[in-house]
C-alpha cells in the first residue's frame, strides 16, 4: 500500500465528518447523557486507563481482582457493526476499504453511538469489542492498521455472517457491509436477516466496473484459478452489461429485504464517499 493509512490530511477530514456527524445527532450527546428511556445493563468489558471509576463492577473486582467496567444501554441506543471483506480478491482495494471502515466507526463514535468492526475470510469472521466515544478512536485506529496483514484466503460472506452474534442490550444494530461480493457465496441470504438494519457497500474498482479494450488476457483469481481470454469492444461492452443486470439485481433484493445496497467506487475518495451517503442516504441516522 502507498502512503499512510492514516494521514494528517486524511485525519483532518475524518475531524470534518465528526463535526457534520454532531450536528446531525443534536449536538453529539454520548450514552450517559442522553435522558429518556428505559436503561439495562448491556455488558461487562475490561477496564481500560481513562474510563469513569464509577462505573466499575466492585463485586466482580472482589471475586475476580481484575477491573470490569458496567455498560448500560437505553432503548433508543444505536451500535454500528462494520463487517469488511478480506479475501484474496480485496487485497488490491484494501487500502480504501480500511479507511472507509475507519471512516465510518469515527462517524458513529462521533454522534454517540457505540461502533465496532470485524473482518471475513474464509467463512471466518474476526470482531473486536465495541466502544463508545471519539476517545477510543485512537484505539480503533490501532485495530486497523493490522487488517492489511490478514488479507487473504477464499470468500464465503454466507458463512462468516452467521457467526455475528446476536446483540446484547438494547437498541438498533446497524450492519455495515463492504466486500466485493466476488464469489457465489456473497451473502445475500445471510444479509437479509438483517433487514433494514443492513447497509451493504459493493466495493469494485474502476476495472472491476469497466474493463475496457484491452486484447488477449491471462484471468487470475486471487482465490486461486486462472484463465485466457480475449477482450475486446464487444466483450467489454457485453461484461459492462451484464455488470449492471448483476448489480440492478443485488440493488432489487435488498430494496425487497428492507437494506440499502450502494455499488461504491474503490477509488473514490473516502470521505466523499461517507460525506454522500450522509447527505443522501440518511444512513447513519
Amino acid at each position: 500500500m502507498d502512503g499512510p493509512l492514516f494521514s494528517d490530511s486524511f485525519l483532518r477530514k475524518i475531524e470534518r465528518l465528526c463535526l457534520i456527524a454532531r450536528r446531525g445527532k443534536g449536538g453529539g450527546a454520548v450514552r450517559e447523557e442522553r435522558r429518556g428511556g428505559k436503561i439495562e445493563f448491556a455488558d461487562h468489558r475490561a477496564y481500560s486507563p481513562g474510563d469513569d471509576l464509577r462505573y466499575v463492577d466492585w463485586h466482580l473486582y472482589g471475586r475476580l481482582g481484575q477491573l470490569f467496567i458496567k455498560e448500560f444501554a437505553r432503548e433508543e441506543e444505536a451500535e454500528a457493526i462494520v463487517l469488511l471483506d478480506v479475501s484474496g480478491s480485496m487485497a488490491a482495494k484494501m487500502f480504501g476499504a480500511v479507511r472507509l471502515t475507519a471512516a465510518l466507526v469515527t462517524v458513529a463514535l462521533a454522534r454517540g453511538d457505540r461502533a465496532g468492526f470485524g473482518t471475513m475470510a474464509d467463512g471466518k469472521l474476526s470482531m473486536t469489542r465495541t466502544v463508545e466515544g471519539l476517545g477510543r478512536r485512537a484505539e480503533v485506529f490501532e485495530w486497523l492498521k493490522a487488517v492489511p496483514g490478514q488479507v487473504g484466503g477464499p470468500t464465503d460472506l454466507d458463512a462468516s455472517l452467521l457467526r455475528l452474534p446476536p446483540r446484547r442490550g438494547v437498541g438498533r444494530r446497524l450492519i455495515i457491509v463492504i466486500s466485493d461480493l466476488l464469489s457465489e457465496q456473497d451473502g445475500r441470504g445471510a444479509m437479509a436477516r438483517f433487514g433494514e438494519d443492513l447497509v451493504l457497500f459493493h466495493w469494485l474498482d474502476a476495472a472491476e466496473r469497466s474493463p475496457g479494450e484491452i486484447g488477449k488476457v491471462l484471468l487470475r483469481s486471487a482465490e486461486g484459478g486462472e484463465l485466457t481470454a480475449f477482450v475486446g469492444p464487444r466483450e467489454a461492452a457485453r461484461y459492462e452489461r451484464e455488470l449492471a443486470k448483476h448489480t440492478e439485481g443485488l440493488a432489487r433484493h435488498f430494496a425487497q429485504t428492507g437494506g440499502r445496497y450502494l455499488l461504491a467506487p474503490a477509488e473514490m475518495p473516502v470521505t466523499d464517499l461517507v460525506l454522500d451517503v450522509l447527505t443522501k442516504e440518511g444512513i447513519l441516522r
